[in-house]
């Protein structure tokens, strides 16, 4: 029987105890849910994931004792899939992921969006499309024939979201494998530049006609160099999405989920929860999925059913 090893790290107050690995991939959900609670996320760099997830892991236990919990983990996956495993294992409690990747989390095993969250302190954000400023490229439309830069394929702003804003205009689109390789006749084309200032760089050079990036990175300097502003023209800018979601797994018991709830929305209240918010992306504060927020949900939905991107169920999401 296959071995699988799973990062999942137990913590008590002064204490980090790391857990044996779980043969043939099954775990006793009843445990889980007893005694701790887990929070996960999808990462490339586990290093840098932890310390994050830690932080509000502890935070947690240590006020949900009326539920039973007496101690928090963590789980960092390399991708959806493997995300997907742990929730319907019930590895994992908790899930912090954008808003495509929590849809598909969702989708595949029935996790709940339990609230969102303000990452870095900012509530939505939006994809930009943009152009040089004496490009022929005036609207979505204009991108037939040409090449539009992406990050990668786990972002929902440089990626997912603006492939499918090009689809609602009935456009078709194929990734093309060689950077300035011209997209196939009627068609627009896309390239991954594997990082937010590369796409600006790429447009810049011509190595693609057109680049998509979040607003919050149109607006870092350390990515977009002021310098640049004046070339690039911005052809699109979509309708806002949330920033980021929390997710709960499918069985989490109603009563954990309710007082995770209590103290999350409250959290930016409590002043013993600076220092927590900060470690954890800086995350200002939670809200409930309602009013404008579902709606803004809802939104995010159709345009992730819409993107149908390749590859979506092996990414790692930013």
């Amino acid at each position: 029987m296959a071995l699988i090893i799973v990062l999942v790290v137990m913590m008590t107050p002064g204490r980090i105890v790391a857990s044996p690995p779980i043969e043939g991939g099954a775990v006793s959900t009843e445990s889980i849910e007893k005694n701790r609670i887990v929070i996960g996320k999808v990462s490339s760099d586990p290093a840098r994931a932890f310390p994050k997830l830690e932080a509000m892991a502890n935070y947690l236990a240590a006020r949900l004792g009326s539920v039973g919990i007496t101690m928090g983990g963590v789980i960092v996956a390399k991708d959806n899939p493997e995300m997907i495993s742990h929730l319907k294992a019930g590895r994992v409690d908790l899930v912090s992921e954008t808003v495509f990747s929590s849809l598909l989390l969702s989708e595949q095993t029935g996790a709940e969006v339990l609230a969102r969250e303000w990452k870095k302190s900012v509530p939505v954000y939006h994809s930009m499309i943009f152009a040089l400023q004496e490009s022929e490229i005036k609207s979505v439309s204009d991108l037939i024939g040409k090449n539009i830069a992406f990050e990668d394929r786990g972002s929902t702003t440089s990626f997912m979201l603006p492939l499918a804003i090009i689809r609602q205009q009935n456009l078709e689109t194929v990734e093309v494998s060689k950077a300035r390789a011209k997209p196939p006749r009627g068609k627009v084309g896309y390239i991954f530049a594997h990082a937010e200032r590369n796409v600006f760089a790429w447009v810049v050079r011509g190595i693609a006609q057109a680049g998509a990036v979040s607003d919050t990175d149109w607006n870092d300097l350390d990515r977009a160099p002021e310098a640049l502003k004046p070339r690039l023209r911005i052809v699109h800018r979509s309708r806002p999405i949330p920033r980021s979601l929390l997710l709960a797994r499918q069985n989490l018991s109603s009563d954990v989920k309710s007082r995770v709830k209590e103290i999350l929305f409250e959290i930016h209240n409590d002043p013993e929860a600076a220092d927590v918010r900060r470690s954890y992306y800086k995350v200002a504060r939670f809200d409930a999925i309602e009013g404008e927020v579902r709606k803004l949900l809802n939104e995010a939905r159709d345009a992730y059913k819409l993107s149908n991107c390749p590859g979506a169920s092996t990414l790692t999401a930013s």
